[in-house]
Order: structure tokens, then sequence, then C-alpha cells
């Protein structure tokens, strides 16, 4: 507030507008995995009030759509090595700053598959292909 004499105020007001966090996937969202392999989850991020750096934390979304965090996920990229059959879900990283409203990444899926390499439907694949081996050499046999 300044005063220029008797009776004369003159207020200044400023008003501040952030451009809103705008926050994008690198690369792709859906990821499937064996166990025993890893996986990296990145995002980038722009806007915000650029008075105080963009601060990020990944999190697990429940099956109920709730936001839980990962203690130490707290960068662009998130890994999780080795994947294990517990980690199949999906994940989602918030990014703050002090004044400006958090922002969400898009889902991160991951789908886990049993065993290193070889996907739960390659496993019955493989038992229904052995069996007609086996089925076919005893008829082998008694044609003998």
């Amino acid at each position: 507030v300044r005063s220029r004499g008797l009776g004369d105020v003159y207020k200044r007001q400023v008003i501040v507008v952030f451009e809103p966090i705008v926050v994008h996937p690198v690369g792709e969202t859906y990821f499937e995995r064996s166990e025993g392999e890893s996986v990296t989850f990145e995002v980038s991020a722009s806007g915000g009030s650029g008075l105080s750096p963009l601060r990020y934390q990944w999190m697990r979304v429940t099956p109920e759509k709730a936001y839980v965090p990962i203690p130490g996920a707290e960068s662009p990229s998130h890994t999780i090595a080795p994947v294990a059959m517990s980690d199949a879900g999906e994940y989602v990283c918030e990014v703050i700053d002090d004044e400006s409203d958090p922002a969400h990444s898009p889902i991160f899926t991951l789908v886990v598959q049993e065993g290193p390499g070889v996907p739960a439907t390659g496993l019955l694949g493989l038992a229904l292909a052995v069996a007609a081996v086996a089925l076919a050499g005893s008829r082998r046999m008694r044609r003998k």
C-alpha cells in the first residue's frame, strides 16, 4: 500500500499464474516381464512454478485404485529388479513442486510371467508338446 498525500491510497496487487505440471511417459506404459528380469518405468515432466524443483514419487495402484507411495522411489524413473510375481500390477508417478497442484503420469502396467523367459501359457504348451511326443512314441512301439 502506498500513500500519495493525504488520503490518496493506492493498492498494488500481483497475480502470479503458474503453468500446470504436465507429466508424460518416456516410452511404453505396458510391460510384460518374466520373473527375475527387470523393468524400468520413466516419465518426463514440465511446467510448475519454476520457483522450486519438481519432485517425483512413484506409487503402486491398489485394486481399489488408491495410490500407495513406494519408499525411496523419488526420481523420474523407477526400476524393479528382479521382478517377482507380487510386482504385477499398476504404477503411477506423482510430480509436485511447492507451489503447484500435483500431476500424475498415465498408469504403467506390469504383467509378470512365471519362470525366467517362459510364459505361463508357454509352459502349458510345452507340457502338451511333450505329451504328444510321448504318445506318438508309444504308438510306434506298439506297431513293432
